[in-house]
C-alpha cells in the first residue's frame, strides 16, 4: 500500500516538473537507482515512465540508473512502452547472464533494420557498482560547453512531432483493437527534435565519460593513511578525440599509452574500444548497431559488463 502511495505522488510530480524545465527551454537529467526497465517496473510503472521519457524527448538529455552492479545499456523503443514485458523478479548470474543476451539480441536486430526513427528510442545508461562489496567504480562524464548560450531549439522544428499527432485522424481507443495504438497510449502531444540536445551535439549534450574502477590489488594496498587508488578501466572516446582533445582526462588519470607523447602513435587501444561520437540518441543507436554486426566489438563490451566476474577469474 506504501509503494502504491509513493508512486501515486512521484508520478505526477516527475511529469510536472519535466514539463515546467521544458517551458523555459531547460534541459534535464532523469536519475534514480532501479533502472526503468519492463524487466524491473511493474508495467503501469514502465509505460508511465516510457510515456516521459518519450513525451519529452527535446528535454531530457539521458537516463542514469544502477542497482544491478553490471555495466551497460539499455535502448527503449515505442514498441517497448506500447507492450511491456511483464516484470520478473531473478537473480544472481542467471540475471547477469539475461541482461547480456537481450543487449546482444537488440544490437543484431537493429543492425538489420535499414530505417529508424529516432523520435521513437529512449536510452538508459546503467552503471557499474559503486560499492566495496563489488568492483567499486567511478564514472566522470563530459559535456558540451561549446556552443552557442542557449539549447533551445527551434519552436518550428520542435512543431513537426505535435502536429503530425494532433492532426492525426481520431480513432476510437475505446476499442480493444485500438487500445495499443500510439494516439491511444500518448493521449498528449510528444517533443521530440534532431536538433535538441539529446540528438545533436550542442549545448549541453553528454560527449562521453571515462570509467574508473578500484582492482582487488590496489584495494588490499589501501590503509587508514592511504586510501585506495582508481585505475582507468575504458573510455568512450575515440583515439582521434583523445588525441584533440586533452582536457577530456587528466593526463596523470591515463595509462602511458594514452598520454601525450604516446598516443599520437598509438592506432589502436583497450582503453578505447567503443569510439561513440558522443552520447546522444543516434549515436547509441549506431554503436548498438556496430555491436550487432562485430563479434569482437561486443566481446570487449561483454568484458566491460561483468568487469568483476573477469577480475575474480584471472
Amino acid at each position: 500500500m506504501a509503494a502504491q502511495r509513493r508512486e501515486m505522488i512521484q508520478e505526477p510530480w516527475i511529469h510536472h516538473k519535466t514539463r515546467l524545465a521544458r517551458g523555459p527551454a531547460e534541459d534535464v537529467w532523469l536519475t534514480g537507482h532501479v533502472a526503468p526497465t519492463p524487466g524491473d517496473y511493474f508495467v503501469r510503472c514502465f509505460t508511465r515512465y516510457g510515456e516521459l521519457a518519450l513525451r519529452y524527448q527535446d528535454t531530457i538529455l539521458g537516463h542514469l540508473y544502477g542497482h544491478k552492479n553490471v555495466d551497460h545499456f539499455v535502448l527503449l523503443s515505442v514498441n517497448n512502452v506500447l507492450s511491456p514485458s511483464p516484470s520478473m523478479r531473478i537473480t544472481g548470474r542467471k540475471k547477469e547472464l539475461q541482461i547480456a543476451e537481450s543487449l546482444r539480441s537488440e544490437c543484431k536486430e537493429l543492425a538489420h533494420k535499414k530505417k529508424l526513427d529516432y523520435d521513437d528510442y529512449f536510452v538508459v545508461n546503467i552503471g557499474p557498482s559503486v560499492i566495496p562489496e563489488y568492483t567499486p567504480s567511478v564514472r566522470i562524464f563530459t559535456y558540451n560547453v561549446t556552443d552557442g548560450g542557449s539549447s533551445s531549439i527551434n519552436g518550428n522544428e520542435d512543431d513537426s512531432l505535435d502536429l503530425r499527432e494532433m492532426n492525426a485522424p481520431k480513432i476510437d481507443c475505446s476499442k480493444k483493437k485500438n487500445k495499443n495504438k500510439k494516439q491511444c497510449v500518448f493521449k498528449k502531444p510528444r517533443h521530440a527534435s534532431k536538433h535538441s540536445p539529446s540528438r545533436t551535439n550542442k549545448l549541453w549534450s553528454p560527449t562521453g565519460y571515462s570509467q574508473f574502477f578500484i582492482s582487488p590489488g590496489n584495494w588490499a594496498k589501501a590503509n587508514a593513511s592511504h586510501a585506495p587508488e582508481y585505475e582507468l578501466e575504458y573510455v568512450t572516446y575515440s583515439l582521434e578525440t583523445l588525441r584533440s582533445n586533452s582536457s577530456l582526462v587528466p593526463e596523470h588519470l591515463l595509462p602511458p599509452e594514452l598520454r601525450v607523447g604516446s598516443i599520437e602513435s598509438t592506432s589502436n587501444s583497450w582503453y578505447a574500444p567503443f569510439a561513440l561520437d558522443d552520447l546522444t540518441i543516434p549515436s547509441w543507436i549506431k554503436f548498438a548497431r556496430r555491436m550487432g554486426r562485430k563479434k569482437k566489438l561486443w566481446r570487449r563490451f561483454e568484458e566491460a559488463m561483468f568487469l568483476e566476474t573477469r577480475i575474480d577469474t584471472d
